[in-house]
C-alpha cells in the first residue's frame, strides 16, 4: 500500500502543472459561482435556482473532470504529451457514459451505506475503476461497472486502506484550515475560493492512486495472457 501511494505522489508531483490546469479550467467556474452564491445575499428565488443549477452542475462537472484526468494520466504514462484541448475533448466524448456511471455508482454506494456503512464503502471501491474502462477501453456504462466490480475483488482492501490514509493526510488538514480561518474571521470569498481550488487539485491524488491500481491490474492481465500464449 505504501509503495503505491508513494508512486502516486511522485506521479502527481511530476505532472502537477497539467493536473492543476485541468482542475482550474473545469472546477474553477463552478467554485467561483458556488462561492458567489454563498457569500452574497440574493433574493430567495434567485438563491433557489442557483442551488438547483449548482447541484445539476455537480453531477456533470465531477465526471467530466474524471474523464479528462484519466486521459491525461494514461497519455503521460505512455510517454505522450497531450494538450489540454485533447484532454477536454476526450472527456467530452465520454461525458454521457461517465455521468451515468457516476450516478449509478453514487446511488449504489448510498444504498450500501444505509446497510451498516461498510457495504457502501466496499461497493464504492469495487466500482471505482469503471471510469477507466470507459475512457481508456471504450466500455459502455453498464459493462464498465460490471467489469470494475469483477476485477477489483482482489484490490478492494488496497483501495479502501489507501483512500483512508489519503483522507487522513489530505482532507483532515484542510478541514482544520477551514475551521481555523472561520475562527479568526478570515474565511472570506477570496480565501474560500482559493482553498476550494487547492482542495480540488489535491483531491486529484485520489484519481492518480486509482490510475496506478488500474495499471497494476492491466500488468497482471497482460502477464496472464502472455503465460497462456506461451503455455
Amino acid at each position: 500500500m505504501f509503495a503505491i501511494i508513494k508512486d502516486s505522489i511522485f506521479f502527481f508531483r511530476t505532472n502537477f502543472r497539467p493536473i492543476a490546469i485541468l482542475c482550474c479550467i473545469i472546477e474553477g467556474p463552478y467554485i467561483l459561482a458556488s462561492n458567489i452564491s454563498a457569500f452574497s445575499d440574493p433574493a430567495p428565488a434567485v438563491s433557489y435556482w442557483l442551488a438547483v443549477i449548482l447541484l445539476g452542475a455537480t453531477l456533470v462537472i465531477y465526471p467530466y473532470l474524471t474523464g479528462t484526468q484519466i486521459y491525461l494520466f494514461y497519455a503521460l504514462f505512455n510517454g505522450q504529451s497531450p494538450t489540454i484541448g485533447q484532454c477536454l475533448s476526450k472527456g467530452w466524448s465520454c461525458l454521457l457514459r461517465l455521468v451515468l456511471a457516476s450516478f449509478i455508482s453514487l446511488l449504489l454506494t448510498l444504498i450500501g451505506l444505509t446497510l451498516f456503512i461498510i457495504p457502501g464503502i466496499i461497493v464504492a471501491a469495487r466500482l471505482s475503476l469503471s471510469s477507466f474502462f470507459i475512457v481508456i477501453e471504450g466500455y459502455d456504462t453498464v459493462d464498465a461497472l460490471k467489469h470494475s466490480f469483477a476485477v477489483t475483488r482482489e484490490y478492494t482492501l488496497l483501495i479502501v486502506n489507501s483512500f483512508m490514509l489519503l483522507i487522513l493526510v489530505l482532507i483532515l488538514p484542510q478541514l482544520v484550515v477551514y475551521m481555523g480561518l472561520a475562527q479568526l474571521g478570515l474565511y472570506t470569498f477570496i480565501s474560500s475560493t482559493l482553498l476550494d481550488l487547492v482542495s480540488v487539485i489535491l483531491s486529484s491524488l485520489f484519481f492518480v492512486l486509482l490510475f496506478r491500481i488500474y495499471c497494476l491490474y492491466k500488468r497482471k492481465e497482460e502477464a496472464l495472457l502472455t503465460n497462456q500464449m506461451t503455455s
